[in-house]
């Protein structure tokens, strides 16, 4: 990171910072921005994979969730120069935090915690934001006042408690959040599959009635885009190799011993340095690092009863840490909102959503439901369980 300065007449005219991110290539920060990149809360996010345990299967997936936020920033702009918002600034520093409540290892844990914190990410965000209960100690509050801007806007468009044009660009069905880290995860999974023209759709954006919609033209590059989205998701953050992974670091957590406290405030090697140390969890922890994962030994299509019959089998026959039942894709990815096939596109001088207008999108919902159920397990009761699962079908 380098600082640059522009001079007149022997006057310093400009003072600014170049991050030279390997997606957008050169991003400028300076003031607030500066500030708070710089402070501990924002660092942290050094240190959490975006992708979580994915580098098991894709050895460059070692970005993180700092560079995905300035990427997610820099975006964000991108949207405010084409329809000129008058909130850019409150916009662009909302998406700089928008990941700033993080878990270790990003989606990975957020069920498990969620139990015992009643926190989700945007949650903790927006308590960061404003320093309230657990944290307290945040500075971001403070950086955010001393230039003016308010805690509580910020916070609020974090959560996602805002249903403005600006707050959808953070988190909406085109936002600036899904546009970088479908770029970043194909370039550092090595997969090209989510190389999205973000430009051109963001060119064919208009604003009306305080709402973001789509022009005909854009069509294309918004079915590209969603198309995208599947894609990835069925070859990077469904893939059933990253599934267990995450899965048995989930029997980790539960067979730790010891309470994990302030997890929202732990990066992911804090977060293993806990679980290794732990007698209770320390052994499944060590298994994952060595990549000595369960196997996948049953593969059927998804049957609500037939799953039901699958897991009462297994939780009488085995202990619950030697096995795991997975649904691929998972139940609760359905619905236009999670599919993000509800974007209004102007067609003809009349708005619709753009699965009403595009055969191609409105044909994702099918393929989401086309869901496998994956038993994978302990070498050590594989043969027992094929032989109990070859009883189900």
């Amino acid at each position: 990171m380098g600082r640059v300065r522009y001079f007149r007449f022997g006057e310093i005219m400009a003072d600014f910072k170049i991050i030279q991110d390997p997606v957008h290539g050169p991003i400028r920060i300076d003031g607030v921005v500066e500030k708070l990149i710089d402070s501990i809360e924002f660092q942290r996010l050094r240190f959490i994979r975006q992708l979580g345990l994915s580098f098991l299967v894709f050895p460059g997936a070692n970005h993180t969730r700092f560079e995905h936020s300035l990427g997610t920033m820099y975006i964000s702009d991108q949207f405010s120069e084409k329809i000129g918002l008058e909130d850019a600034d409150t916009l662009r520093i909302s998406a700089l935090l928008h990941d700033i409540g993080h878990l270790p290892f990003s989606h990975s844990f957020e069920d498990f915690f969620f139990t015992k914190t009643k926190m989700e990410h945007q949650e903790a965000g927006r308590r960061i934001i404003l320093g309230e209960k657990p944290f307290e100690e945040s500075s971001i509050p403070d950086i955010l006042e001393k230039f003016s801007m308010s805690p509580r806007e910020i916070s609020d468009m974090v959560a996602g408690r805002q249903k403005t044009a600006s707050s959808s660009i953070v988190s909406g069905p085109v936002d600036a959040d899904e546009l970088d880290y479908l770029l970043r995860d194909s370039t550092f999974c090595g997969i090209a599959l989510g190389l999205v023209d973000y430009k051109r759709i963001i060119n064919t954006l208009i604003y009306k009635d305080n709402k973001l919609i789509i022009e005909e033209k854009g069509i294309p590059n918004l079915e590209s885009l969603l198309i995208g989205r599947i894609l990835m998701y069925r070859s990077v953050y469904w893939h059933k190799t990253c599934r267990i992974a995450q899965g048995m670091m989930g029997i980790a957590l539960r067979m730790k011993r010891s309470e994990m406290k302030e997890p929202f405030s732990k990066t992911d090697y804090e977060f293993l340095t806990e679980l290794l140390v732990d007698h209770g969890s320390s052994e499944m922890t060590r298994r994952i690092l060595r990549r000595d994962l369960f196997k996948v030994i049953y593969s059927s299509e998804y049957d609500s009863e037939k799953y039901k019959r699958i897991r009462n089998m297994m939780e009488e026959n085995f202990q619950s840490d030697l096995f795991l039942i997975d649904v691929i894709p998972p139940l609760e990815f359905d619905g236009a909102e999670r599919l993000k096939t509800n974007m209004t596109v102007l067609v003809n001088g009349k708005n619709m959503k753009v699965s009403s207008a595009s055969p191609l999108v409105n044909s994702l919902s099918k393929i989401v439901r086309e869901r496998k159920i994956l038993v994978s397990c302990d070498r050590k009761i594989a043969e027992k369980s094929l032989s109990l699962l070859g009883s189900v079908d």
